[in-house]
């Protein structure tokens, strides 16, 4: 027992020296300023918001400054928003009881975005002359035939959840493939890449960061089909540089 009791005491001074060594250093966090200025909580907040929108609604982007600077007594919300409209980057465009906001860049970005699509239209081969039988129908059956017969070098597919977008990939990858083209499958999110696509039979689905990074696996797709699901979720700045790398890399 004598051991025991020894050996709680020598517990309960470890904890104790444990918690006041914490109380230290948070005490030491707390009196360090962070010394965040008006203008660099605006800039964090453009620099993050349009990641994946080109627009966000003013009082948005407000709020993420405004967030930026908790933890800092010495800036107001007035300073804040008075460098938020003092700021020449933003462009302010109001809609009906709303104002919404873009950037410059994100303007610059996506016109040269639509360019690069319209200098790829009506300039490649079609993939097939005569249509193979299709084992779809309806407008799953039309757009793989837009996608097999289609002279521009983008196809864009929409469709709502459940629509069967996973099933109609299935099928024109299919015919893609046997008509002696590989298809790289890529998407916005690991989950959506690594996890998703993989379960569905797309073993080497990759994220498209790791494409717009990667040179060897965009040699991959020299005059072959590169394919992105959940292109939706892409910002005009990830969505601009597949296309640059597109352009590239394939030819008529």
């Amino acid at each position: 027992m004598s051991q025991l009791k020894e050996d709680w005491k020598r517990q309960i001074n470890e904890l104790t020296k444990d918690e006041k060594e914490k109380e230290t250093t948070h005490n030491q966090v707390k009196q360090t300023p962070r010394k965040v200025k008006a203008k660099d909580c605006v800039e964090h907040t453009l620099s993050h918001s349009f990641e994946r929108a080109s627009v966000v609604s003013e009082r948005k982007l407000l709020q993420e400054a405004y967030k930026h600077s908790i933890g800092d007594a010495t800036i107001t919300l007035d300073e804040i928003k008075s460098e938020f409209y003092q700021n020449k980057k933003i462009v302010h465009v109001k809609e009906k009881y709303k104002t919404l906001c873009t950037t410059k860049e994100v303007l610059l970005e996506e016109k040269q975005m639509v360019e690069l699509a319209k200098s790829g239209k009506g300039k490649f081969t079609p993939l097939y002359k005569t249509l193979p039988p299709i084992n779809l129908d309806g407008q799953q059956k039309e757009a793989i035939e837009h996608v097999l017969t289609t002279r521009n070098q983008i196809s864009i597919i929409r469709g709502a959840a459940g629509t069967g977008k996973t099933t109609l990939m299935k099928e024109a990858i299919h015919h893609i493939e046997k008509a002696g083209r590989q298809v790289i499958t890529i998407a916005p999110t690991a989950q959506a890449s690594r996890g998703v696509l993989r379960e569905e039979g797309f073993k080497d689905a990759e994220t498209v960061a790791k494409f717009i990074n990667d040179p060897l696996m965009q040699e991959r797709i020299n005059n072959q089909f590169l394919w992105v699901d959940e292109a939706g979720l892409l910002g005009t700045r990830d969505m601009k540089a597949l296309l640059q790398i597109a352009k590239k890399k394939t030819h008529d």
